[in-house]
């Protein structure tokens, strides 16, 4: 879903240091953009949020994960009334820090519109229903598939780095 930070200039841009795994510091880190145009998953925007929600929803700030805390002010829908923009404001005030006077409402994925490319997320789950298919004599091992077993999630953005060649890998 896209984000447009209306308090941060479009022709401004400044880089984040983020771990590579929150828990696994060993790991290392990467840079990453920020910059006016953001993107973040769907499923963290509620336009009517659920009780004890943990993500953005309309006037409602949250912490974009290693980065600023952000409010949504305003939600953009096309002509079939789907939601295609956020209009936020981010608190340059709270980048490693917590804002003072209000609390966020949780921390959610980003990405930078300037350094995502497309992608199709492939989504893996168990792939037959059944504990043990073959054990079922009177049925073909056909019918016990996992029909979920694989979801693509197409159009996903991630991270350019995700997609570029790792020459330290062997």
């Amino acid at each position: 879903l896209k984000v447009t930070l209306t308090n941060y200039p479009a022709d401004q841009s400044e880089t984040l240091t983020l771990p590579v795994h929150p828990q696994n510091p060993d790991m290392g880190e990467r840079e990453v953009p920020w910059t006016q145009t953001l993107y973040i998953d769907r499923e963290d925007f509620e336009m009517e949020p659920p009780r004890k929600w943990k993500r953005l929803a309309p006037d409602q700030a949250v912490r974009l994960r290693g980065g600023y805390v952000m409010t949504c002010r305003e939600v953009i829908r096309d002509d079939s009334g789907q939601i295609v923009e956020l209009k936020c404001e981010y608190d340059p005030n709270t980048l490693g820090v917590n804002p003072e006077g209000y609390k966020p409402n949780g921390v959610i994925h980003w990405v930078s519109a300037s350094d995502s490319v497309e992608a199709d997320i492939n989504l893996y789950d168990r792939l037959f229903n059944h504990e043990s298919p073959d054990s079922d004599k009177e049925g073909d091992l056909m019918d016990h598939l996992n029909p979920e077993s694989l979801v693509v999630l197409k159009g996903a953005r991630v991270e350019k780095s995700l997609v570029a060649p790792r020459m330290d890998l062997p």
